[in-house]
C-alpha cells in the first residue's frame, strides 16, 4: 500500500495488483483511497472473483508492466465478489 500526503485536500492511498482472467489475459488494477480498506485483505492470490463498478483507462506505461494498453481503476462504491 502505498500512501501519500500533498496537504490538507491532497491525501490518500493506493495499491495495485494484476488480475488475470480465464483465457490468461492481465490487466493491472488500481485501488484508491477507501477501496484500498475494503477490498486490500479481500483479494488473495489463486482465487477467483468478480468485479463491478471499476473504471477502464488507458494503460500509463510508467507505472505498469502488465503487457495491456488498458488498465483498472477502482474505488469505494466498486463491488467485488469472491467466486472460487
Amino acid at each position: 500500500v502505498k500512501r501519500w500526503d500533498k496537504g490538507p485536500n491532497n491525501q490518500g492511498q493506493l495499491f495495485s495488483c494484476t488480475l488475470m482472467d480465464s483465457e490468461g489475459t492481465e490487466i493491472r488494477a488500481t485501488f484508491f483511497r477507501d477501496a484500498v480498506d475494503k477490498f486490500f485483505e479481500m483479494l488473495q492470490e489463486n482465487n477467483v472473483y468478480t468485479f463491478s463498478g471499476g473504471r477502464t483507462k488507458t494503460a500509463n506505461r510508467q507505472y505498469s508492466r502488465v503487457d495491456n494498453d488498458f488498465e483498472l481503476t477502482f474505488d469505494a462504491h466498486s463491488e467485488i465478489q469472491h467466486v472460487a
